[in-house]
């Protein structure tokens, strides 16, 4: 499930990205953990309070909105839900934190390998007929599995520290630098700002934890700012400007539902009304024409989650990322470098969340989830079988 998800598509249908892979998700949530308990394997894993208790508050943040709210799209809210109900399915089936690791890593080096092909103009999917709207601009076309330049590079971008954590340890060490190497190639192929800040952001929690020296973060980070004019994407100020734009007319209602918010998926009609009235009331600048189009996300996931759920939203939000993250910095000798490229993936997840919208989209809200799933199930101590527990230095081999 992990290896096949960021892969799943399906030709012909509206959304052939997102769809396949929501359903995946929710089919599997549903049968496996019907079939998991049915055979006695569901034990539900211990996790830390401060956690435990902002899994709770995110659930009450999603629910509660859905039940009170004006809005409510049930695919936004399946796919909120569905998530982590797949987290918490695997810490009651307790795979092993690198094998987890390990497929979700190979699956994203498929989507690099695939990305790094339509850069390089030997699109496999176009050499076998399959169009998609995104092939008729250069800027889109690096797409991958995912549909979307920006989604793959968030996707890669939160990849990476996984695979320099695998690198670490292990006889394929040269698999996993090449793996890291080609998703860094990947994202930068992408042209996506949001991909570039994700991987720094990757870095610098690496370089945090010691895990990387401050010589090769400085370097590394150097040699982004001198590629970003040379990415093949919109000029950064007509990014930064745009994004203001969404930004500024959202923000400006926040206070018309402070508490709850609209409801999952209400930010796309409140965003059509609100930016009528912004025209109509002429607060609009000339310059801002261009940007004057219909939004379906605040490009922005705690704007977003400010909208759809309020400041329990918000809250719940922040509470996960939070806890987690302290959670993680705590434990990074206990957990070792698979918690640590796992916590580095959520980090990279978070920092694009400032920008664009990966918790929206099935492939990397179930990443982000996975890799929070990896860091605990590598912290988690060993159980004793109880044979050996009560054997002692007389007792027979």
């Amino acid at each position: 499930m992990t290896f096949v998800l960021p892969l799943a598509m399906y030709p012909g249908l509206d959304n052939p990205f997102s769809t396949p892979k929501a359903l995946l998700l929710e089919g599997f949530v549903l049968a496996g953990g019907a079939l998991a308990l049915c055979l006695g394997q569901f034990r539900p894993a211990p996790l830390p309070r401060a956690f435990r208790l902002a899994l709770l508050l995110l659930l009450l943040s999603l629910i509660l909105p859905a039940l009170f709210g004006a809005f409510l799209s049930p695919d936004t809210l399946w796919l909120s839900l569905a998530a982590p109900a797949w987290f918490l399915l695997l810490l009651a089936l307790r795979p092993e934190a690198k094998h987890l690791a390990t497929a979700a890593t190979l699956s994203c080096a498929v989507v690099a390998a695939i990305a790094l092909l339509q850069w390089a103009d030997l699109d496999p999917f176009r050499l076998a007929g399959w169009t998609v709207s995104g092939y008729g601009s250069e800027r889109m076309r690096v797409l991958a599995t995912l549909g979307n330049p920006n989604f793959v590079a968030a996707t890669l971008a939160a990849a990476v520290p996984l695979a320099w954590a695998l690198a670490q340890a292990g006889k394929q060490r040269g698999l996993f630098m090449g793996i890291l190497t080609a998703e860094t190639l990947a994202v930068l192929a992408t042209g996506s700002r949001a991909g570039i800040l994700a991987l720094a952001a990757g870095m610098g929690w690496l370089g945090l934890l010691g895990k990387i020296p401050p010589r090769l973060i400085a370097a590394a980070t150097a040699m982004l700012l001198l590629l970003l004019p040379l990415l093949p994407s919109r000029s950064i100020l007509t990014t930064i400007e745009g994004r203001f734009y969404i930004w500024k007319v959202s923000a400006a209602h926040l206070g018309e539902r402070p508490l709850l918010g609209w409801g999952p998926g209400g930010f796309e009609p409140k965003f059509i009304e609100w930016e009528t009235r912004y025209w109509q009331a002429g607060h609009g600048k000339d310059r801002e024409r261009p940007f004057a189009q219909l939004q379906a996300h605040a490009h922005n996931e705690y704007l977003e989650a400010m909208v759809d759920g309020g400041i329990l939203g918000l809250a719940g939000l922040l509470a996960l990322l939070g806890s987690f993250l302290v959670f993680a910095f705590r434990n990074a000798k206990i957990g070792g470098d698979l918690a640590t490229g796992g916590a580095g993936g959520v980090v990279a997840l978070s920092a694009a969340s400032l920008v664009d919208f990966p918790l929206h989209r099935p492939a990397e809200l179930v990443l982000l989830w996975t890799l929070m799933a990896v860091a605990f199930l590598a912290c988690r101590k060993p159980s004793i079988p109880p044979a050996a527990a009560i054997r002692t230095n007389d007792s027979p081999p």
